[in-house]
């Protein structure tokens, strides 16, 4: 699974800039391109549903994170094959871009996500 994700680093690259974003922004579902190929079911009121799934993408940095844990794949992280490190930086870019300081509660918030429990 994060072999896919460094090969569609472009397709994730583009996604962030969609809407003026910086790093990389993978889909929600999404095909070899990297190319967000959920159908389109957003409300006209939020356009940008499929944009604020961002547990998606941090979850492709944890994941990379977990694999590298358990196998100590150095290689995968400095490979530019696999880009292990260059895809958690340019999460990391991603979501740090989307931060926003709140200074009612004195921390930092990412505004209009989903959650993973979006359906529940």
């Amino acid at each position: 699974m994060i072999d896919v994700r460094s090969a569609t680093a472009a397709g994730a690259e583009a996604n962030a800039q969609l809407h003026g974003g910086v790093g990389y922004h993978y889909p929600w579902q999404s095909g070899t391109s990297g190319a967000e190929l959920a159908a389109d079911s957003c409300p006209e009121n939020n356009p940008r549903c499929h944009w604020n799934r961002l547990y998606v993408t941090a979850g492709v940095s944890y994941a990379i994170r977990l694999y590298y844990s358990v196998t100590h794949d150095y290689d995968y992280m400095q490979n530019t094959i696999y880009a292990g490190c260059d895809v958690s930086r340019e999460i990391a870019k991603f979501l740090a871009n989307q931060i926003v300081f709140n200074p009612e509660h004195g921390r930092y918030d990412i505004n209009g996500t989903l959650s993973v429990l979006y359906y529940v």
